[in-house]
């Protein structure tokens, strides 16, 4: 299998990409959160556009739809990473202890700041895999 090495304008875009979508989508289940302990039409709003940005931003990344549909570990990654998300805003909100609370948060924060790069490595390493010889 061939590695596949990208320009740095290239990585940088992937992982700004990256996380954007993983800032969106946090975002998005922390307003969730907030809007269902105190609601008001303002807060829902902002849910609304929060998930409607994650959504839009999803559908445009095809090379991370490729590596999750092609690659079992990556797949196993993301999807454990999008679980994590809702699993912190909760506790932040309906008073789960405040240790339980802030281990989540961290391990989710940890994870949520390396996916990018783990995204970009993946990516490069199986370029040749998930989409043939033609742009080889």
């Amino acid at each position: 299998m061939k590695y596949c090495s990208l320009d740095k304008h290239d990585k940088f875009s992937l992982n700004l990409d990256s996380s954007k979508f993983i800032g969106i989508y946090c975002c998005f289940f922390i307003s969730l959160a907030f809007t269902i302990d105190s609601p008001s039409a303002e807060r829902w709003i902002f849910t609304a556009v929060f998930a409607a940005s994650s959504l839009l931003m999803f559908s445009w990344a095809n090379e991370v739809k490729l590596m999750i549909k092609h690659l079992e570990g990556y797949r196993f990654y993301t999807l454990t990473t999008f679980a994590l998300v809702p699993m912190v805003a909760v506790p932040w909100f309906f008073d789960v202890p405040f240790g339980i609370t802030m281990t989540l948060t961290l391990l989710v924060g940890i994870n949520c700041l390396i996916w990018p790069f783990v995204t970009v490595s993946e990516y490069e390493k199986n370029y040749t895999a998930i989409f043939g010889l033609m742009d080889a």
